[in-house]
């Protein structure tokens, strides 16, 4: 949570290595591999374990509250829901990035900067710059459709208690 902030996102912690983990980022956040299957998955296989520690990393270092993480999640559904994008092992964490970047800016009444996600995550090897181009590219992808309703907003929220409860139990 932000409580107490300064009005930009907290820094804190060592996460150099989590916040490179999984191999470098592509140049575009909407960069994909073409899709062979009628159906894919949401989360390339190999990758579910690094996704979640990236999550983590940028939820604790961020103290990011709920509101943006279920934001988030609810805008990375919505953009590989479409047929012009899914994630891969080259797009994911610039993906994640900027899903939090957007979420984050349209959660708090005070202005939050790329530079606060770059110094709060120490990531050493992406420009302020190239988190803006993210962020732009995934705006593109989502036709700038940053709405969440109520309804989505309940419906992801019991989609990730029914999935914690599967993983952990009641």
């Amino acid at each position: 949570r932000r409580e107490g902030s300064s009005g930009k996102a907290a820094a804190g912690g060592s996460s150099a290595a989590a916040a490179s983990e999984g191999g470098a980022p592509s140049d575009r956040v909407g960069s994909s591999d073409e899709k062979t299957e009628a159906t894919k998955p949401v989360v390339p296989p190999g990758i579910a374990a690094s996704l979640q520690g990236y999550i983590l990393t940028i939820v604790r270092h961020l103290e990011l509250p709920n509101s943006c993480i279920v934001a988030a999640l609810i805008y990375v559904l919505r953009a590989v829901g479409g047929s012009r994008f899914s994630l891969s092992l080259t797009n994911w964490q610039p993906c994640l990035l900027a899903s939090f970047v957007i979420a984050a800016k349209l959660s708090f009444d005070e202005p939050v900067w790329n530079e606060d996600f770059v110094k709060a995550l120490r990531i050493s090897n992406v420009q302020v710059g190239q988190i803006s181009r993210w962020e732009a590219d995934f705006l593109q992808l989502l036709a700038f459709n940053t709405n969440v309703t109520v309804a989505q907003y309940a419906s992801c929220c019991f989609a990730l208690q029914r999935a914690h409860e599967s993983l952990h139990g009641k």
